[in-house]
């Protein structure tokens, strides 16, 4: 049995359409298109009972990224792919929206993605050196291509307070978000190959050049950027559905 085998869906939602707007030695270090392989990806959860996803990727170029994609809300608003928007509609979480159509670009039907435990070799920070550790693997991704969209992002670093929680802070953190996936060989969406459409791809990469940055700092918004450089566009940030 896998990991998310017992969690509830919502399927009713109506899916939006796609937005233009928005550990190795080489890393992602610009906004774009990149065409990666997956390396690994295993199933999480968080300290507030939210269920995620992690997946290491190795682009064509050789540079490393790894991210953790959040799939349900924590223990707390009972585990749930979705949220309700400020008009009381249920939403998907950005995190199962992404996730789901990972699964589906890769030809998979389902609700959540199938795990099995396995060992993998994981980088522990600690010991600065990779141990095998057991998780909920997703195996059928293991070796699959695909195309990813990639923002630069600016954001206020979080640091732990005393109560353990973390909170934002007047620092600068730079960290690079999924936007879309797309499939590797035709670069359509999920969503354009549902409809048969084509053409979003290169909309985006036309409305997202290689030194934008987007900018959601608020506490560290008068710190200067330093390094980041590039055109940054401010955006407010969404509302956190894990609050």
């Amino acid at each position: 049995m896998g990991m998310f085998d017992n969690l509830e869906v919502e399927t009713g939602i109506e899916v939006s359409e796609d937005k233009v707007g928005g550990g190795g030695f080489a890393k992602v270090d610009h906004t774009g298109y990149y065409g990666m392989e997956i390396q690994k990806a295993y199933a999480g959860v968080s300290s507030g009972g939210a269920f995620s996803v992690t997946i290491e990727m190795k682009s064509d170029e050789g540079a490393f990224f790894t991210v953790t994609e959040y799939i349900t809300s924590g223990t707390a608003k009972g585990c749930k792919n979705y949220y309700l928007d400020k008009e009381g509609n249920k939403q998907y979480l950005p995190g199962y929206n992404k996730i789901k159509a990972l699964d589906s670009l890769l030809g998979n039907v389902r609700d959540y993605p199938a795990t099995e435990k396995k060992n993998l070799m994981l980088w522990d920070y600690d010991l600065k050196q990779e141990l095998p550790t057991e998780k909920e693997a997703i195996t059928s991704w293991f070796g699959k291509k695909i195309g990813v969209l990639i923002s630069k992002v600016l954001e206020d670093k979080q640091v732990k307070g005393g109560d353990n929680k973390y909170y934002p802070s007047a620092d600068i953190r730079e960290v690079y978000d999924i936007q879309h996936f797309v499939d590797y060989v035709s670069g359509k969406t999920r969503n354009e190959i549902t409809a048969g459409t084509s053409g979003f791809k290169d909309k985006w990469i036309a409305s997202n050049p290689d030194d934008k940055v987007i900018d959601k700092r608020k506490l560290s918004k008068n710190t200067a950027i330093g390094s980041a450089g590039g055109s940054v566009a401010s955006v407010d940030s969404a509302d956190n559905p894990f609050a």
